[in-house]
């Protein structure tokens, strides 16, 4: 019986590797996968840093893949045990982006056309100066 959990960071991904093999598995092997709130409580308390970004990440990770082999036992989806389904579908946004405003509309027109109700917007690239209205010149 195994158990499925994101334990996804895509900026610190060999951090989280490695508090995986180097700590927190170890830690875990063994223990109970019944006793999801103590594996919980266990893991967070047991470093000095709690709640840093890669903790969070793991504890997720573990937690989730605990309540997958409970669901798994059980012969339900996980959410079942977590209180039933709360909706039948979630909204989902899609990402457009351009250069200026005429490819910025062009590009959210495209989303819409393939079913998207809602599309984030960015224009002129991340962290740039973003649209200069016509007749304003460039910006320092």
């Amino acid at each position: 019986m195994y158990g499925l959990g994101s334990a996804n960071d895509r900026y610190l991904s060999c951090a989280v590797k490695a508090a995986l093999e180097k700590h927190l598995i170890p830690f875990w092997i063994g223990k109970d996968a019944d006793r999801i709130e103590d594996m919980w409580q266990s893991t967070h308390v047991r470093s000095y840093w709690r709640n840093g970004p890669i903790t969070n990440v793991v504890q997720a990770a573990i937690d989730s893949a605990l309540w997958d082999i409970k669901g798994k036992r059980a012969g339900l989806p996980a959410y079942e045990l977590l209180g039933g389904k709360v909706r039948d579908a979630v909204p989902l946004y899609a990402h457009a982006s351009g250069a200026d405003f005429n490819s910025c509309t062009e590009n959210v027109r495209r989303w819409l056309d393939a079913g998207f109700r809602h599309v984030r917007l960015q224009m002129g690239g991340y962290g740039g100066g973003g649209f200069i209205p016509p007749g304003e010149g460039s910006r320092p």
